[in-house]
């Protein structure tokens, strides 16, 4: 089975085929050739012309630190989605941290389970008494703790889902650190044509954001002017089979260009669904 990287290049392909009148076809994964040496996703090879197309793939953090937020909120999501005491029948309950709520446990190995066990047994016994609406709650673990609770009540099983909130304004820092780690291998050879892919895995920050932000890094990342760089949004990759593609850079394409029927990998974390 092909790695999540893969199928996002190997589907990127034929749409900047139909959008340019290419005709590129997959030559070679060199980060595939040499392991020990970080090399780009792909080299494509146009059958009529001869151009040659150069790919990276990375994935933007909507915000800076994302992945460690996530760390620690994935056994926390996981505990209370899988819990049989807390969803309730005609109720949908959604819970959520905000963004670097856990940084004030220090050390998140020792601190993990006790706070995992008081949250959710906290949720047993409140949530029966839950009104419709927004709340927020301070749990006191000593360490305060604020838990965002969103109550609907709807005909059904009754369902539980986790997710973050008041992310921080750190899009430009984010897109900064991914631009400058992977344009040096991506340009280091010439090619008619490079493309930076960034993968946006969440549902934040518009085209036309990260297009502004890439226009206030260019003066400062002078390779940023010989490379597009276009947006692989797949946020609806595993909840509704559909990945979107459109340009931000050196303009922003209003247009995006959706792909259905796309081939199921495996989930890389559970935070492209949250």
């Amino acid at each position: 089975m092909a790695s999540r990287d893969d199928a996002i290049v190997d589907i990127f392909i034929p749409v900047l085929n139909e959008a340019e009148g290419a005709s590129y076809e997959l030559a070679e994964r060199p980060d595939e050739i040499v392991r020990n040496k970080p090399d780009i996703e792909a080299v494509a090879k146009d059958r009529t012309s001869g151009a040659t197309l150069r790919i990276e793939h990375t994935r933007l953090e909507p915000f800076e630190g994302e992945g460690a937020d996530f760390g620690r909120l994935r056994d926390i999501a996981e505990a209370i989605e899988k819990d049989g005491r807390i969803a309730q029948v005609n109720r949908e309950l959604d819970i959520s941290f905000k963004v670097g709520a856990f940084d004030v446990f220090g050390r998140w190995g020792r601190d993990k389970e006790r706070v995992l066990r008081t949250i959710v047994e906290w949720l047993r016994v409140n949530v029966p008494s839950f009104e419709s609406g927004y709340s927020e709650h301070t749990l006191t673990l000593p360490e305060p703790l604020v838990i965002g609770i969103s109550l609907e009540h709807l005909e059904g099983a009754g369902s539980v889902s986790v997710a973050r909130r008041d992310a921080p304004p750190t899009l430009l820092a984010s897109l900064r650190r991914s631009v400058t780690r992977k344009l040096p291998k991506l340009v280091v050879e010439t090619a008619t044509k490079h493309v930076l892919l960034l993968e946006k895995y969440v549902p934040l920050h518009s085209r036309y954001e990260i297009g502004r932000q890439l226009r206030s890094l260019a003066p400062d990342l002078p390779d940023l002017s010989g490379v597009e760089v276009w947006v692989a949004d797949t946020n609806g990759w595993h909840s509704a089979d559909v990945v979107g593609f459109y340009r931000v850079w050196p303009s922003v394409d209003r247009r995006t260009r959706w792909v259905r029927g796309i081939p199921e990998v495996k989930l890389l974390h559970k935070r492209h669904l949250m």
